[in-house]
């Protein structure tokens, strides 16, 4: 069986780009929209069936109504796509984060901390790790226990992997 997929990760949506002025903040906040709409348009075209966003999505726990009314609708237009979501250490999920707070639609998985989503129908498991706050101290890769089956398995997190005292998800070459 294949599966259609498309990733990506520190899209960074409504970041305030403080070292531009007011109106090319604005002008580089819309070009990152434009970028992910035209992967969203690519997904459609390429009949993609898992998007996969492995953290960092928005550059804090917080969006603007208008990127989180344009995510839902980019969203929304691709109803057979599944799209699963692992926070990471710019915008994790919080009881007031953006994840939290805004109306995703069904086709829509965030993750919280270490979870698996089986996908019978894809012959596909999804296991992910969403962070909870700005800080992960532990590695966001460990700690799955993966069936010796013929699914598909994937892991979507976001990590850093500069050292093993990263306070970012800390994830060494050897995991």
């Amino acid at each position: 069986m294949s599966v259609r997929i498309i990733h990506t990760a520190d899209v960074h949506l409504d970041s305030p780009f403080t070292a531009f002025s007011p109106s090319g903040a604005e002008k580089r906040r819309e070009n990152i929209r434009k970028s992910f709409l035209a992967l969203i348009e690519k997904a459609r075209e390429e009949r993609t069936q898992l998007f996969l966003i492995s953290g960092d999505l928005f550059d804090t726990e917080f969006a603007t109504r208008d990127t989180a009314l344009m995510l839902k609708n980019a969203f929304l237009s691709l109803p057979d796509c599944k799209f699963f979501i692992s926070p990471g250490n710019h915008d994790p999920f919080t009881p007031s984060s953006v994840y939290a707070t805004a109306d995703f639609p069904p086709n829509v998985h965030v993750f919280r901390e270490r979870e698996c989503v089986e996908l019978p129908e894809l012959g596909v498991r999804v296991f992910g790790y969403g962070f909870t706050s700005s800080i992960c101290n532990e590695s966001t890769v460990l700690g799955y226990e993966v069936p010796d089956d013929d699914m598909i398995n994937i892991l979507v997190c976001h990590g850093d992997m500069s050292g093993a005292l990263s306070t970012n998800g800390p994830v060494t070459k050897k995991e």
